[in-house]
C-alpha cells in the first residue's frame, strides 16, 4: 500500500482512504419491504449476494436524512461503510460488475437525498483511514479526516495555510473533490497533489492535474474517489494560527444558520453577482415552503425546520430561482447535489 499510495518517503503505513467522517449503524437483518419491493428479480438476487459476501460492512434501514447534514431524504437499499483499500476495491469490482448503481458519499454535508430514496448501494469509506503524515511543510492527510481534527492537527504542529477551511463540515475529500472555499481562499491554492481512484486504480494527480475551479474539480467532473492529499503549508506560531480559526469559526457563527440543518450554501456565485444577496434584496429571507425555510441569518442557505422532505425543498428551489430570474434576469446555478432516485 505505500506504493501504491506513493506515501514510502513519508512512512504514512496504513493510510489508505476515506472520504467522510465514520457514522455507526446497527445492522438489522431486514431491508425495507417497500424499498425492496421495487428492484427487479435479477437485481434483488445480486444484492443478497452483496449482502452476503459483503455482510460486515453493510447496514440496511439506513436513510438520506440519517447521513446528511439537511436531514432529508428516504431509503437507502444498503449502506456499505468499507476500512480498507482491498475491501474497497473488492466491492467496487463486484458492483460494476453486476451493475448496481452506487454513490460515495462524504460528510454528507452538500447533499439533499431524494425521498425516493435509493436502489443502490451509497458506499462511505471508514476505519483505519484518517491517518495524516507531516514532514516539514508537507502534510499528507487521509481524504476521511474531517477538517476540524485536520485544523486542530496543523495548529499544534505550527502550520498554517488551512484556517480558512476551519468550519466547513466537510471532510478532507470532500472539500478537495469541490475546491470548497471561505474567506478568500481555497483548497487549489494548497494542494500539492491528489491519490485517487480511477477506473479501479491508483492515480496521482499533481495540482495542475486536478483542474481546479470554482467549486469544482476533475475529481467532481469523473466521479473519482479521492484517496489522500498533499498540502504545501508555512510555519507559524500556534497561537497566531488558533487565532485565525476561531475569528473564522466565529464569523461562521454569526453570519450563517450555523445550528439549523442545512447543506450549506445552495447557489454559485456568479463572478460579482452573489445569489444569497439577491435573494435578500428580493424579501425571501424567512420564506418557509412546507418544513423548509430560506434561512433568516443568510439568504444563501436553506434550512430544515424539522420534517422536512426533498419535495419541500425542490418547491423552494424552484420558486426562489423563478423569482430571481423573473425580476433581475439572472439565471441561478445550484451548488448542492441532488442524490438518490
Amino acid at each position: 500500500e505505500k506504493k501504491m499510495f506513493g506515501y514510502s518517503k513519508f512512512k504514512i503505513g496504513a493510510i489508505c482512504l476515506v472520504i467522510a467522517l465514520g457514522i455507526f449503524f446497527c445492522v438489522p437483518n431486514f431491508m425495507p419491504k417497500d424499498t425492496y419491493n421495487r428492484l427487479p428479480e435479477k437485481t434483488k438476487a445480486w444484492f443478497e449476494k452483496f449482502k452476503k459476501k459483503y455482510s460486515r460492512l453493510v447496514s440496511e434501514n439506513v436513510s438520506f436524512s440519517q447521513i446528511t447534514t439537511i436531514g432529508i431524504g428516504g431509503k437507502i437499499n444498503y449502506f456499505c461503510e468499507v476500512n480498507t483499500l482491498f475491501q474497497l476495491k473488492s466491492v467496487l469490482r463486484f458492483l460494476s460488475k453486476k451493475k448496481i448503481p452506487y454513490q460515495i458519499v462524504g460528510n454528507g454535508s452538500n447533499i439533499v437525498g431524494t425521498d425516493k430514496g435509493f436502489n443502490g448501494v451509497i458506499i462511505r469509506l471508514s476505519g483505519k483511514f484518517k491517518k495524516y503524515k507531516l514532514r516539514g511543510k508537507k502534510a499528507v492527510f487521509g481524504a476521511g479526516l474531517n477538517l476540524f481534527r485536520m485544523n486542530k492537527i496543523l495548529a499544534d504542529r505550527g502550520l498554517s495555510g488551512m484556517e480558512f477551511s476551519f468550519g466547513i463540515p466537510a471532510s478532507v475529500g470532500g472539500a478537495v473533490a469541490m475546491n470548497a472555499g471561505a474567506f478568500g481562499d481555497d483548497f487549489s491554492n494548497h494542494v500539492l497533489w491528489v491519490f485517487a481512484i480511477k477506473n479501479n486504480k491508483i492515480v496521482k494527480f499533481s495540482n495542475k492535474k486536478c483542474q481546479f475551479s470554482y467549486r469544482n474539480s476533475v475529481f467532481l467532473k469523473n466521479k473519482l474517489i479521492i484517496i489522500s492529499v498533499c498540502f504545501k503549508l508555512n510555519f507559524d506560531q500556534t497561537s497566531k494560527i488558533l487565532e485565525r480559526q476561531n475569528f473564522n469559526l466565529d464569523w461562521r457563527k454569526r453570519h450563517q444558520p450555523y445550528k439549523e440543518r442545512s447543506a450549506g450554501s445552495v447557489f454559485l456565485r456568479q463572478g460579482d453577482f452573489l445569489p444569497a444577496k439577491a435573494i435578500d434584496q428580493l424579501n425571501l429571507k424567512g420564506l418557509t415552503m412546507g418544513g423548509v425555510q430560506v434561512s433568516k441569518i443568510h439568504a444563501g442557505f436553506i434550512i430544515n425546520l424539522g420534517e422536512a422532505t426533498c419535495q419541500d425543498f425542490l418547491n423552494l428551489l424552484s420558486y426562489i430561482k423563478k423569482e430571481v430570474y423573473k425580476r433581475m434576469g439572472r439565471q441561478l446555478s445550484v451548488e448542492v447535489k441532488i442524490m438518490g432516485d
